[in-house]
C-alpha cells in the first residue's frame, strides 16, 4: 500500500493559471497569475467557492501566506508584500521596506525570552530559563536584501533589515533562529537572526560522495516533528526544504544534501532522484519532488520495452531510507488517463502551516484542450501511519519502520511503545537470522523477552521441544515472514557463534531473575514444589509475557528461570561441557528429564549426580552412586563417593541416608561409620544411634563413644545408653564363650562409669548381676558415696589390696571430708577376724602412716604385733613438729599493740603556723602559702623550699655523724 493517495478536491475546469494558495481554518485562498484571488470553503477534504476576488492585485499573486498574530493574509504580488486582515481581506497594509521582494517565509515558534530580551541558549545552558512566549518572523527576501518583521505575543516588533550579497530566491527556515537562503540553484548562505551575520554554505563537489546507493545509520537518525514550508516558486527557483527542525533539504543538479543550522551535512548521504527537481515539498517523514515530463522511464514485466512518461510526475522518497517509495504521473486522478495526452503539474503547499496537506494542480499540456478543459486541483492524504507502518513491517524493512515510529508522537500514533517493541523484536529476528547474533540478542535484552522465545530460535539440541522452524521464526514474534526472508539453516560456525551469544543472554538473565524471585523468597530448593518444566504445553511457554522479572508473577518467574537454566545446560553440553560441573553445583532451576539422557549418554556421570542433588532426588543419584562403584576395584574407590554424597545431606533425608549406607557399611563398618560422624551435617543423635544399634551393637558402641568422647556430649540418655550397651555386650560375650568381647567391654564399662558424671548411678548398679562384676559394684558404691561396702568388696570379693589402697587415695585427695579413708580401710583388715590381712595392715601403716591416726592407729592394732613392726610408723610420728600456737599468738598480739601505740604518738603531733612564722630556708614569712613540715623536729618552710631545707638537714646530720 502506498503512503498517499489522490483525492479530488471537486475544483476543475480552472481556467486562470493558479500560482499559489493559502490554508487557514477551513478556507482555501488560491492566488492566480492575473491577480485574482478564489476563495473555497474546505471541509472534509471537499472544497466549494465561495468569492472570488477579481483583480486583488494588479500583477501576478506570486506567494500566499497567513499571520496569526494580526490574522491577516500575506500577499506577495508586484514584487511587494502586503497585508490583508480577515476574513474581510481589509484594510490592506502594504510593507514599504519589502520594495522589490522576490520570496517570504513564514516562521512561529514559542521561544524563552530572558529579561533582556535575549533567547537563552537551552541547549548549552538548561539552567538559564526565561519567559516563553510566542514569537513570529516574516522574512522577505528583496533584491540583495533581506527583512525580518516580528512579532511577539501579538505585539509587533521593530523590523530588521540585512544587505545580501545577491537576491534571495528562496527561504526557509531551518530553526527559529537560522534562515537558510538560496541565491541560485548552486548558491547558498545560511543567516542567523541573532547576530543578523550569513555564513557561505559550501556544497560537495563530488555528487556520488554525498548519495551514495548504500544505505548507512546516517540514514536513520534525527527524524523530526511535522514541518511546513512555502513553495511558490517558479521555474528554475531553488526548491530547498525543511526536512525537520534543524535540517535542510538543499538540491544541487539531482542531488538532495542534508544540512544543519551550521550549514555542515547532517548525513553521509543523500537523495538521488532520476532528473533535476522542478519543486520540493515535505511531509514527514517524505520529500515529494515534482519531476519534469520524460524524467520517469517505466520498466517491468508487465512493460514490453521501457515506456517513458511525457508528463510531470511526483517522486515520493523517505527521508529514513532515502529511497523511492512512490511515484505519481500527472495528472493524478483515479482514472486510468489517456496515454496520448502529456501534462504538466505544479506542487502547490499551503506555506507555513503546521500538518499542511499538499495540493497538486495538473494542466494538459496542449494548450486548446487547456483551454476547453482548463485545469484541476487534486489534494495528497496520507495512509494512517498504523497503515504505512504495517507495509513496512509486512516488507520486511523494520529499520524504516522502526525509524518512522520513533519519528511520530504519542500523541499522533497511540500505541506507539507497543509498535516500536513489536517491530524492534521483529528487527532482531531479521538479523538473527542473517547471522548478526550480537545484535539480535541485545534487542531481546532491551525488550526483555521472553526466554522461551528466543531459546525457539535454536535447534532441537539446544532448545528441546521449544525449538521453532526457521519459517515460522516471525509468526512466533507476531510478524510474518518477509518475501525475501533466506530458508538456509546455520553453518557449524554460524551455529557456535550463536550459542556463544547465547551464553551471554543466558547470562545477563540468570541475575535478574534470581534478584525477583529471591525478592519472593523463592529458591532453587524449593523446585519441586513447583510445576515442571516437561508438564507445561510448549504453546503455554512461548505466550508468557515480553515483560521484566520484576513484573512476572512467582509461577512465570519459575517458568522464565526453568527455561534459561535448561538452555543454559543444554548449551554448554554442546561446546563447554567443563562448565556443567561447576552449573549443577550451583542452585539451578535446570529440568532434569530435559537433559537426564543428554548426561547419561555423554557419560557425564558426575554433573548428573550434582544435578540429582540440586534438585534433591537424591536416590537416583545415590542408585546411579551405586551402579558406578561396581566397576571399581579397590574399597575406597567403591565407598568413597556414596560416603562424600550422604555425608552432604542432612537430617531432612534420613531415612534415604539409613536406606544407602546400608549397603556400605556392610562392606566397610570403618568407612560406612564416616558418613555419620561428618561435621557437615549434624543428623538426629538419638535416630541414627538406635538406627546402628540395629544394624550391629559395636558400630552402635562406637558411635556413642564418638559422641561423647570427641563432640563431648553430655546428655544422660547417651552416657546410660553407653554404659548399658558395655553391660549387655560383656554380658553376652560371657555368655557366648568370646572372652575377648567379655573383657573388652568390661573394661571400658569400669573406666566409663568411674569418670563419666551423667549417669544415674543406682539405676545402673541396680542392673548389674548379683554374683558378678564386683569391681563394677564396688566403682558404683564409691560414686554413691558407700566407700565402707566398695573398699569390703575390694578386700573381701576381690582380694584386690592394691586397688583398695589406690581407691583410698582417690578419695583421700578429691573429698575433703574423706580425710579418715584409710582409717577406714585399716579397720577392714583388723577387724576381718583373719590373720592373712594383718600384713596387708601392716604395709598399709607403713606406707600410709602419715594420713593415718597415731592413736586410733595403735588402738585398732591387735596385742600380737611388735614394736619392731611398728618401727617406722612410730619413728615418723615422733618426728612431727610440736609447737605451742598460743604462745605464738600472744608474741603476734603484742607486737601489733606495740606498732598500734607509737602510729598514735606520731598522728597527735601538730605544727602551729602564725603570721610570724618564718620559713628557715629563705628567712621569709610564710602567710598562707602551702607548707612543707620536716621529721624529726617538725620544721616549717614553704613548699618550694622543701628540698633545699630538707638536703641542708641532710648535710648537717652526715657532719655530726662523721665527728662522732
Amino acid at each position: 500500500m502506498p503512503p498517499f493517495a489522490v483525492q479530488p478536491t471537486g475544483i476543475v475546469g480552472i481556467k486562470s493559471k493558479i500560482e499559489c494558495l493559502a490554508i487557514q481554518g477551513d478556507r482555501l485562498f488560491m492566488g492566480t497569475a492575473g491577480g485574482d484571488l478564489h476563495i473555497y470553503s474546505f471541509d472534509n477534504d471537499e472544497a466549494s467557492l465561495l468569492d472570488t476576488r477579481k483583480a486583488l492585485c494588479r500583477r501576478a499573486i506570486d506567494q500566499l501566506g497567513f499571520i496569526k498574530d494580526t490574522n491577516s493574509l500575506v500577499v506577495l504580488s508586484d514584487t511587494v508584500v502586503s497585508l490583508y486582515a480577515l476574513p474581510g481581506l481589509s484594510p490592506v497594509t502594504p510593507l514599504p521596506q519589502t520594495k522589490s521582494a522576490l520570496v517570504f517565509a513564514i516562521n512561529t515558534a514559542i521561544i524563552n525570552i530572558t529579561p533582556d530580551n535575549k533567547k537563552p541558549d537551552s541547549v548549552k545552558s538548561d539552567d538559564l530559563k526565561g519567559i516563553p512566549a510566542v514569537v513570529t518572523h516574516l522574512a522577505v527576501g528583496c533584491r540583495k536584501k533581506i527583512v525580518i518583521f516580528s512579532w511577539r505575543d501579538g505585539e509587533v516588533q521593530e523590523p530588521k533589515e540585512l544587505s545580501l550579497a545577491h537576491s534571495p530566491r528562496a527561504i526557509v527556515f531551518a530553526t527559529s533562529n537560522e534562515i537558510c537562503l538560496a541565491y541560485s540553484q548552486t548558491e547558498n548562505v545560511m543567516l542567523s537572526l541573532e547576530t543578523m551575520k550569513t555564513s557561505d554554505i559550501t556544497l560537495p563537489t563530488n555528487n556520488a560522495s554525498i548519495a551514495g546507493l548504500g544505505m548507512g545509520m546516517g540514514a536513520f537518525s534525527g527524524l523530526g516533528g511535522y514541518m511546513t514550508l512555502g513553495l511558490g516558486a517558479k521555474e528554475k527557483r531553488p526548491c530547498i526544504v525543511r526536512v525537520e527542525e534543524g535540517e535542510v533539504l538543499v538540491p544541487k543538479d539531482n542531488t538532495g544534501i542534508f544540512l544543519g543550522p551550521d550549514g555542515k551535512q547532517t548525513r553521509s548521504s543523500g537523495i538521488v532522484w532520476p532528473g533535476v527537481p522542478e519543486e520540493n515539498a515535505y511531509i514527514k517523514p517524505y520529500v515529494l519532488t515534482l519531476l519534469p515530463p520524460g524524467t520517469i522511464v517505466e520498466r517491468g514485466p508487465t512493460v514490453p520495452a521501457p515506456l517513458q512518461h511525457n508528463s510531470s510526475a511526483l517522486q515520493i522518497t523517505s527521508t529514513i531510507s532515502l529511497l523511492p517509495v512512490q511515484t505519481l504521473k500527472a495528472p493524478f486522478t483515479a482514472d486510468t488517463p489517456d496515454i496520448n495526452r502529456s501534462y504538466t503539474a505544479r506542487l502547490l503547499t499551503p506555506t507555513f502551516q503546521s500538518k499542511a496537506p499538499v495540493f497538486l494542480i495538473s494542466t494538459p499540456t496542449d494548450r486548446t484542450i487547456a483551454s476547453t478543459e482548463g485545469s484541476s486541483l487534486s489534494m495528497l492524504t496520507m495512509q494512517p501511519w498504523g497503515n504505512q507502518i504495517d507495509e513496512l513491517v509486512d516488507k520486511g524493512s523494520y529499520a524504516e519502520a522502526l525509524a518512522l515510529v520513533e519519528s511520530l508522537d504519542q500523541a499522533i500514533l497511540q500505541d506507539k511503545d507497543r509498535r516500536r517493541a513489536a517491530i524492534k523484536a521483529l528487527f532482531a529476528v531479521s538479523l538473527f537470522a542473517n547471522g548478526l547474533f550480537d545484535d539480535a540478542i541485545n534487542t531481546f535484552i532491551d525488550l526483555n523477552i521472553n526466554p522461551a522465545k528466543v531459546v525457539a530460535l535454536y535447534p532441537d539440541s539446544v532448545a528441546g521441544r521449544l525449538s521453532t522452524p526457521r519459517e515460522q521464526w516471525f509468526e512466533l514474534y507476531g510478524g510474518r515472514s518477509p518475501p525475501d526472508f533466506p530458508a538456509s539453516t546455520l553453518q557449524t560456525e554460524d551455529f557456535r557463534r550463536s550459542v556463544e551469544t547465547l551464553y551471554r543472554y543466558l547470562a545477563d538473565r540468570r541475575p535478574k531473575l534470581g534478584g525477583a524471585m529471591l525478592a519472593l523468597h523463592i529458591t532453587p530448593a524449593q523446585a519441586s514444589e513447583h510445576v515442571s518444566l516437561s508438564s507445561i504445553q510448549v504453546d503455554e511457554l512461548l505466550n508468557m509475557p515480553n515483560s521484566p522479572p520484576s513484573a512476572l508473577i512467582p509461577a512465570e518467574l519459575v517458568r522464565y528461570a526453568q527455561v534459561v537454566d535448561t538452555a543454559l545446560f543444554k548449551s554448554y553440553l554442546i561446546f563447554r561441557p567443563s562448565l556443567l560441573e561447576s552449573l549443577c553445583r550451583l542452585p539451578n532451576w535446570c529440568e532434569v528429564l530435559e537433559v537426564e539422557q543428554e548426561l547419561r549418554g555423554r557419560q557425564k556421570f558426575s554433573e548428573l549426580i550434582e544435578l540429582y542433588h540440586g534438585k534433591n532426588m537424591h536416590e537416583k543419584a545415590l542408585d546411579l552412586l551405586h551402579t558406578m562403584s561396581l566397576d571399581e576395584e579397590e574399597t575406597r574407590d567403591k565407598l568413597d563417593p556414596t560416603i562424600r554424597y550422604l555425608q552432604k545431606l542432612g537430617p531432612a533425608h534420613l531415612e534415604q541416608i539409613f536406606k544407602s549406607s546400608l549397603w556400605v557399611l556392610e562392606m566397610d563398618r570403618d568407612m560406612g561409620f564416616e558418613i555419620f560422624t561428618t561435621e557437615e551435617a549434624e543428623l538426629p543423635r538419638q535416630m541414627v544411634a538406635d538406627f546402628l544399634d540395629k544394624f550391629d551393637p559395636h558400630v552402635c558402641v562406637r558411635y556413642l563413644e564418638y559422641l561423647i568422647n570427641e563432640r563431648s556430649d553430655i546428655s544422660t540418655a547417651f552416657h546410660e545408653r553407653l554404659a548399658e550397651a558395655y553391660l549387655r555386650l560383656s554380658l553376652e560375650g560371657k555368655k557366648q564363650g568370646d572372652s575377648s568381647q567379655e573383657k573388652g567391654m568390661y573394661s571400658k564399662l569400669l573406666g566409663f562409669i568411674d569418670e563419666s558424671q551423667h549417669i544415674q548411678i543406682d539405676r545402673l548398679f541396680g542392673q548389674l548381676p548379683s554374683n558378678a562384676m564386683f569391681e563394677a559394684r564396688a566403682v558404683l558404691l564409691g560414686r554413691l558415696g558407700k566407700h565402707q561396702g566398695a573398699l569390703e568388696i575390694y578386700v573381701y570379693r576381690l582380694h584386690d589390696y592394691i586397688k583398695a589402697e589406690e581407691y583410698c587415695k582417690r578419695v583421700y585427695h578429691s573429698i575433703p571430708e574423706c580425710k579418715d579413708i584409710f582409717l577406714s580401710l585399716l579397720r577392714i583388715y583388723l577387724h576381718s577376724g583373719s590373720s592373712n590381712l594383718l600384713r596387708p595392715a601392716l604395709e598399709l601403716i607403713s606406707r600410709h602412716s602419715p594420713r593415718l591416726d597415731t592413736v586410733e592407729t595403735l588402738n585398732l592394732l591387735p596385742t600380737m604385733v611388735t614394736a619392731q613392726d611398728l618401727s617406722a610408723f612410730m619413728c615418723e610420728a615422733l618426728r612431727k613438729p610440736v609447737f605451742d600456737t598460743r604462745v605464738i599468738r600472744e608474741v603476734w598480739k603484742s607486737r601489733s599493740d606495740q606498732v598500734s601505740a607509737a602510729l598514735m604518738g606520731l598522728q597527735t603531733r601538730r605544727v602551729k603556723v602564725t603570721d610570724s612564722r618564718i620559713c628557715p630556708q629563705c628567712h621569709k614569712r610564710i602567710g598562707g602559702s602551702a607548707i612543707a613540715v620536716h621529721v624529726p623536729r617538725g620544721e616549717v618552710t614553704h613548699y618550694t623550699c622543701r628540698e633545699a631545707f630538707s638536703r641542708k638537714l641532710n648535710d648537717k646530720s652526715r657532719h655530726i655523724r662523721s665527728v662522732r
